[in-house]
């Protein structure tokens, strides 16, 4: 199965990871306007209250490319969708 998601925000990364749950062997593209990761917006108040003393320290785990790369899932960043082949 290929799966192709576009948004690299909270949605975009809990559809792949649902999609890897579910077939182990899907090729799951992730594509994305912007540079970088999103990152789940609840995790704001830990930076704002100082529980992570840094913004880039937590962008570390789930908002690294490298976290989906082990789970076998391509990220495209910088990359605009305008047009979907569909088979």
């Amino acid at each position: 199965m290929k799966v192709c998601i576009v948004g690299v925000g909270d949605g975009g990364a809990v559809a792949s990871l649902q999609n890897r749950r579910v077939d182990s062997n899907a090729q799951i593209d992730v594509f994305g306007k912007r540079a970088d990761l999103g990152c789940p917006p609840r995790e704001m108040p830990l930076v704002l209250s100082g529980t992570v003393a840094r913004w880039d320290e937590l962008i570390r785990g789930l908002c690294a490319t490298s976290f989906y790369e082990k789970r076998n899932i391509n990220i495209n960043l910088s990359t605009e969708v305008s047009d979907i082949l569909r088979w």
